[in-house]
């Protein structure tokens, strides 16, 4: 998998939940920034995301 299909995937889950982060691409690497910014900090969103970006890396990307 490429970082535009995994860019995709957290694209996706970032329309299910209403949470958008800012993510930086460069060929082959991509570079995520959560933060809420009505609240002007972090909020469960924000960690909700993480926890997906991080599954989804390791589950694509991690060999066992």
């Amino acid at each position: 998998m490429d970082v535009m299909s995994f860019s995709n995937l957290v694209s996706d889950k970032s329309e299910q939940i209403n949470h958008h982060p800012k993510m930086i691409i460069d060929y082959n690497t991509i570079e995520f920034e959560l933060s809420t910014h009505s609240l002007g900090g972090i909020s469960i969103l924000d960690f909700e995301l993480a926890n997906f970006i991080e599954d989804t890396y390791d589950e694509l990307f991690q060999s066992d």
